[in-house]
């Protein structure tokens, strides 16, 4: 279908401790919802400064995904009727 989209991106919360071997059981649950990750990578760059004029980093990270299961070829669903919510998402922050 045209207005179909094959990437995805999920942004998930970090610690300054975490690393990317930390991401690998999101990443494995992600792959079995059938999405294919294909890239992770941690930013440790971004942040602002508060309201005390102090540095205040946005550890996260961010999962590329090809939207596509290359199993069976067609594009993962979303919705509780295919089993795959965007609460499963959220649950999957919680995992670290």
């Amino acid at each position: 279908q045209k207005s179909t989209i094959f990437l995805k991106e999920a942004i998930v919360n970090l610690e300054e401790h975490h690393t990317l071997e930390d991401l690998k059981p999101i990443i494995n649950k992600l792959e079995s919802y059938g999405f294919k990750v294909l890239q992770a990578s941690i930013h440790r760059d971004e942040g602002f400064v508060n309201s005390d004029n102090k540095k205040e980093k946005n550890y996260h990270a961010h999962i590329t995904m090809f939207n596509l299961d290359v199993t069976t070829g067609k594009t993962v669903k979303f919705g509780k009727s295919f089993g795959l919510s965007y609460l499963s998402f959220k649950h999957l922050q919680q995992k670290l």
